[in-house]
C-alpha cells in the first residue's frame, strides 16, 4: 500500500528501507505461551523486561477438535501468562490482544460488538469447573 503523502518515509528516518527500519526494532525470541514465563530463557526474558515497550499477542488455537485441556491451555493460559511477563516489563506502554477471527463469528459484519474486560482468574476458574 503506497504511504500518504503527509507521513514520513523510512528514508526520511534514516533506516533506508521499512525492512531494515522493521529488523532494527522488532526481535523474534523462542517461547511457549502455554508455559509459565512463556517458556523463556533467564537471558530472553531479562532482555525482554528492559527493552520491550509493546506486546503484540496473538497467539491461539482456532483447532475446533483440540481437546479442551489444550484450548483453555493456549486460550486462556497463555494470555495470562503472556500478561504475566508484560506485567515486568519496564518500559511497557501497550499489550495488544489480538483475539481470533471467530470470536465474534455470529455477528454480522459493521455490528457494535461491546468490549468488556473481565477478572481473568474468574473466568479461568469457571471454565474448570464446568
Amino acid at each position: 500500500m503506497p504511504r500518504p503523502e503527509c507521513c514520513v518515509s523510512s528514508q526520511e528516518h534514516g533506516c533506508g528501507s521499512f525492512d531494515a527500519w522493521f529488523d532494527s526494532k522488532v526481535r523474534a525470541v523462542q517461547g511457549d505461551v502455554q508455559e509459565e514465563l512463556l517458556g523463556l530463557s533467564g537471558t530472553d526474558l531479562a532482555r525482554l523486561r528492559k527493552e520491550v515497550n509493546l506486546v503484540f499477542h496473538s497467539a491461539a488455537t482456532v483447532d475446533f477438535n483440540a481437546p479442551l485441556s489444550t484450548a483453555i491451555a493456549m486460550n486462556v493460559e497463555g494470555p495470562l501468562n503472556c500478561l504475566e511477563v508484560s506485567k515486568g516489563m519496564a518500559q511497557l506502554e501497550a499489550h495488544i490482544h489480538v483475539s481470533t477471527c471467530y470470536v465474534n463469528s455470529d455477528h454480522s459484519s459493521g455490528s457494535n460488538i461491546e468490549v468488556r474486560i473481565i477478572s481473568p482468574l474468574l473466568f479461568s476458574s469457571l471454565l474448570y469447573h464446568t
